[in-house]
């Protein structure tokens, strides 16, 4: 018969090693600075469905960077980071206004305090920066076939890299903001998330029906799109480094065996978008092809993250919600109302 203590031992004793066997596979066919980079992670941040760290970071030494800012930052009073991985058009303004409660957060180059917009200032001119640098890569990269040899900007986002990294410092570090929602910062969802959440993160998910977002996307914004978004190989289609070092894997050694890998020349070619280019633009998609493509994402972001560090809420679901009578409140400011209440209680600290 096994006593209290004993069997109290023997289930910790299992835990630690169906976590360590968990962290094993998340972290496995990796060599060197990429697997100190994975073994970095805490397996807290790792939900049982997360791929492999391979896919999910395309980049290392990116990460590493991006890390080290997120180590540097100061949190202040606040125990956790807050982060948005849901895509423009899905109410991320109020996403990132909601999550402002006493902190400071970043929605693209505009920086909310107290659910307020605050004047210009260096965090929001360093995210400027950044955006202008992203913008001049990805339009760089829409002008660059990739039916051939990859070439080296396709390849690595290395060019944007002591931007992101200066951005990120003066907006995180220097003038303490400890939330980042909307582009730029969602096409680096992966390496923010797993950076952040060494330290600890919430994660607020903003969705909404995958077609009506493309439609709404296609009509009124732009953004990089991965031209093997419909590879099932490439998790994330609108991340750069996932991009990047999905390209250098397969597209660059496609009509090149001698300079390929074997393990390369044994996989299937990469599933490309219609055309040549080396990356798209949202409105260059059609919208079943973009709508597909949100589909993986968000897909893709349920299964990275831990349930019990997100958060997801839909804005445009208020036709769920049905008139009071007497109220003159819309059913949908209402649910407004009711999402933002929640994402306040999900990122307060206490």
């Amino acid at each position: 018969m096994c006593t209290a203590a004993a069997s109290t031992f023997v289930v910790s004793a299992s835990t630690m090693l169906s976590n360590q066997t968990r962290m094993d596979q998340f972290c496995s066919q990796l060599t060197g600075d990429a697997l100190t980079a994975c073994r970095s992670i805490p397996e807290r941040c790792v939900s049982l469905q997360a791929p492999p760290f391979r896919q999910v970071v395309g980049e290392p030494e990116l990460f590493v960077m991006i890390k080290k800012v997120v180590r540097e930052a100061d949190l202040g009073t606040h125990r956790f980071f807050v982060l948005g991985p849901g895509r423009g058009t899905t109410a991320t303004h109020e996403t990132a206004q909601a999550s402002s409660d006493r902190r400071k957060v970043l929605h693209y180059v505009l920086v909310y305090g107290n659910g307020k917009p605050l004047p210009e200032n260096a965090a929001s001119i360093a995210a400027n920066g950044v955006v202008k640098a992203v913008h001049s890569y990805c339009d760089s990269l829409r002008f660059t076939r990739g039916s051939g040899p990859a070439s080296t900007q396709s390849t690595s986002t290395a060019v944007l890299w002591p931007t992101l990294e200066q951005g990120l410092r003066t907006i995180m570090v220097k003038q303490n903001v400890s939330g980042l929602f909307d582009s730029p910062w969602v096409n680096l969802f992966s390496e923010l998330y797993l950076a952040m959440c060494a330290r600890d993160v919430r994660v607020v998910f903003s969705t909404r029906e995958a077609a009506a977002w493309a439609k709404s996307r296609r009509e009124n914004h732009g953004g990089f799109v991965c031209p093997f978004a419909e590879d099932p190989r490439l998790l994330d289609p609108f991340s750069w480094p996932q991009c990047a070092a999905f390209t250098r894997r397969y597209a660059s050694s496609v009509g090149d065996h001698t300079n390929s890998s074997a393990g390369a020349a044994r996989e299937a070619a990469p599933k490309r978008l219609p055309g040549a280019r080396a990356a798209y633009d949202i409105k260059d998609l059609t919208t079943d092809t973009l709508g597909k493509a949100m589909e993986k994402y968000n897909a893709y972001v349920l299964k990275l993250v831990p349930d019990d560090l997100l958060l997801e809420v839909d804005f445009f679901s208020s036709k769920l919600n049905e008139q009071k009578p007497g109220s003159r409140v819309s059913p949908r400011d209402e649910w407004t109302r009711l999402e933002m209440s929640l994402i306040q209680a999900f990122t307060r600290d206490g």
